[in-house]
């Protein structure tokens, strides 16, 4: 039963964040700049957040110890061919 709560709330964050994404393409820009962080992807390259400027940019904290997280990767890798040439990008960054 909790496992399906957390899924639950899992699914219903990712829905809120389409809608948001949704939302950020047709309202004024956002007045706040993100701070630049720097990551390293599963082949040893860098990545800044600095290199998606002008994108709206999707950043999936997860963990894969974390069921609905993997759960989550999945529903992401389904949105991603839908907004990919709409200039959005999504990374998932495993906190392990």
């Amino acid at each position: 039963m909790r496992l399906l709560l957390i899924l639950v709330i899992v699914l219903l964050g990712l829905l809120a964040t389409v809608i948001a994404i949704d939302y950020l393409r047709v309202s004024q820009k956002p007045t706040k700049k993100a701070p630049d962080f720097v990551l390293e992807t599963i082949d040893n390259q860098k990545l800044k957040l600095s290199d998606f400027k002008g994108k709206i940019v999707v950043v999936d904290f997860m963990a894969m110890w974390c069921k609905p997280c993997r759960a989550q990767i999945a529903i992401l890798a389904d949105l991603w061919p839908k907004y990919r040439d709409k200039g959005i990008v999504f990374m998932s960054v495993d906190v392990d």
